[in-house]
């Protein structure tokens, strides 16, 4: 019996179909012999959802004997992927692969790895591994972590980690905008006096979204809505900030903005538009014609309004049947994901990227995230969509929120989304796009007659 259940599930571990794959790992999870054997190889499928649910089955079931085999595995992927089943396994931090180096300290979680921690961060050379490294060394030593939050360090990755826990005035004016991010947001929650002064004096370098976050960061720790002028809080604070203490908590700062995507304001200058082109947009919208329609109309609209000195990108989600975000090229304005300057010229040609599009096919939404995110300069995402995901490398939404943040780990993006109005639309949509929002620090808003948002 249990030789019929190893060919059974390794004839569906071996298909070329990822979905086929994860049928092996239901299958094996249902049953109380399992043929771990073949089923570790998909511990480095090369497929990312095939990976994450074996990953998840050898971790609920810990087969330990199987893993510690794993763990010795020719393939890194493999390695890695036991690695993140197991946990803690410090022995990893000297894997050849940084992979598995990354992977090894990003779930270590053992007060007594600290020792190792620190020796691995005095070699470690490559940015995820060594940004993961520090991350653990603070969580399980964080009087330890002072010499390494303090070290110059050549790589972003690492620098916004050291943003995140310890915000410092070098940090804030970083020449890397993801490593200033961090830093302003952390200064919002060590909320000292010294902070105030570091947002100040970089506020006049900010425009666009990170001169948002510098002022949101200020009403939060001052209490005080003074606008996105710099003058402004320059003048209050040098006759406040030799007695001044932060509140406990602020207040919400008014954008002072035009422009705004669907009556979301507009507040960065480096932004993509993502407009969903599945087939359910060409249902009725309820304010007349197609839900593409009014996609159309709204974002012509932000056009309008933007100034020169914001750089845009359009791109559309839409995937063919089996799953895969084909004609990219088709879906994007100028064939590929680049930002241009909002000069009538851009607008015009932009505008006529947008009336010839055209709704089909199944939502991919995680895959068309990632495609919005695959240039470096865009600090912010405006995504258009009824929600759910029907197609793509991620489907499920737990899947789908727990996959985005990892890859907006040291990407720092804002994703704010608007949902297409329709009586259609599950509850369980409009959860994730407001999920996917919340957990980038964005807006989620129903764009309806009346939708507040939310």
């Amino acid at each position: 019996m249990l030789d019929l259940l190893l060919s059974e599930i390794l004839k569906l571990a071996t298909d070329p179909d990822p979905d086929v794959r994860c049928r092996a790992i239901e299958r094996a999870r249902a049953e109380p012999d399992r043929p771990w054997p073949a089923l570790v190889p998909l511990l480095g499928d090369p497929h990312p959802r095939v990976k994450r649910r074996a990953v998840a089955l050898f971790r609920d079931l810990k087969p330990d004997d199987v893993l510690r085999a794993a763990l010795k595995s020719p393939s890194p992927a493999v390695r890695e992927g036991a690695c993140r089943a197991l946990r803690n396994q410090s022995a990893l931090l000297n894997d050849p692969h940084p992979d598995v180096r990354a992977a090894a300290a990003e779930t270590l979680d053992d007060r007594s790895a600290a020792e190792q921690l620190e020796a691995f961060l005095k070699k470690e050379s490559a940015a995820l591994p060594r940004a993961y490294g520090l991350d653990a060394l603070h969580r399980s030593a964080p009087e330890r972590s002072a010499p390494y939050l303090e070290a110059k360090e050549p790589h972003p990755e690492v620098r916004i980690v050291q943003a995140e826990i310890r915000p410092s005035a070098e940090l804030i004016a970083d020449r890397d905008w993801r490593v200033r991010a961090a830093a302003i947001e952390a200064c919002r929650k060590v909320r000292t006096r010294e902070a105030i002064g570091w947002l100040v004096a970089q506020l006049p370098r900010e425009k666009g979204r990170l001169r948002w976050d510098a002022v949101q960061a200020l009403a939060d720790l001052t209490g005080r809505d003074l606008g996105l002028a710099p003058d402004s809080w320059a003048a209050w604070w040098s006759a406040n900030k030799d007695a001044f203490t932060p509140p406990a908590k602020g207040v919400a700062a008014s954008s002072g903005t035009q422009a705004s995507f669907f009556s979301v304001p507009i507040l960065s200058t480096r932004l993509v538009i993502l407009l969903d082109l599945s087939g359910s947009m060409r249902e009725p919208s309820p304010s007349g014609g197609t839900k593409l329609d009014e996609a159309r109309r709204g974002t012509l609209e932000t056009l309008k309004a933007l100034t020169p000195d914001v750089r845009f990108g359009l791109c559309g989600l839409g995937c063919d049947a089996d799953g895969a975000f084909t004609k990219v090229a088709e879906k994007t304005w100028g064939r590929r994901l680049q930002l241009f300057p909002a000069v009538p010229a851009a607008k015009a040609d932009a505008e006529r990227f947008l009336r010839g599009l055209e709704a089909r096919g199944w939502t991919n939404l995680y895959d068309g995230l990632l495609h919005a995110l695959s240039d470096p300069e865009v600090d912010t995402v405006f995504l258009y969509s009824d929600g759910g995901a029907s197609k793509g490398l991620f489907v499920a939404a737990a899947e789908i929120l727990d996959e985005l943040a990892r890859a907006n780990r040291f990407r720092r993006a804002v994703i704010h989304a608007v949902e297409v109005p329709g009586d259609r639309n599950p509850a369980d949509n409009k959860k994730l796009l407001a999920e996917i929002a919340r957990r980038t620090g964005g807006t989620s808003k129903l764009h309806a007659s009346g939708g507040a948002a939310r």
